[in-house]
């Protein structure tokens, strides 16, 4: 929550991406650039999605940014689309969330964070940004590091094939 968190109303140095995709999630058009941001609104997950769905009053206190955030589900939903067109494999499980007592050296509580879209709305951002880039540092002749991640041996595909017949 220092430097680098998005606190709303305080400006803060960012590297921004602008990528236009069409109807179907092809990346058309991208525009990497430094910029100032300030947060009009640091929103929870829940939060969002309460203003998408038109829950607890969300849509009218957060009204200036209720078209914005409907734009946003609306390219995830087209991304996600894509994404399960590739074959991907959608891995959700409920993360724990800790409740402590003031003194935050006992535990309360454990229950199952919320499994809301609104989770999976920014990792599609993250992996369509993920996916800009390349293409920018290519075409711009500039060298970058990423991650090649190898096939899987065939000993760990058999025991996740095993493990998936036995959820039949």
């Amino acid at each position: 929550n220092g430097i680098c968190s998005l606190n709303e109303g305080v400006d803060r140095l960012v590297l921004t991406s602008i990528i236009d995709i069409d109807k179907n999630g092809k990346i058309k058009n991208y525009e990497f650039h430094e910029a100032v941001i300030n947060v009009a609104h640091s929103l929870s997950y829940e939060e969002a999605e309460d203003i998408r769905l038109g829950r607890n009053g969300k849509h009218i206190e957060f009204k200036d940014v209720k078209d914005t955030i409907d734009t946003l589900y609306e390219a995830y939903e087209v991304l996600d689309k894509k994404l399960k067109s590739r074959g991907a494999i959608s891995f959700k499980s409920k993360e724990p969330t800790f409740k402590f007592d003031w003194t935050r050296s006992k535990v309360l509580d454990v229950t199952n964070a919320s499994q809301d879209v609104s989770h999976a709305v920014v990792e599609q951002f993250m992996i369509l940004n993920n996916e800009a880039l390349p293409l920018y540092l290519e075409a711009h002749g500039l060298k970058g590091l990423y991650r090649v991640h190898e096939k899987p041996r065939e000993d760990k595909m058999s025991n996740v094939n095993a493990m998936l017949r036995n959820l039949e």
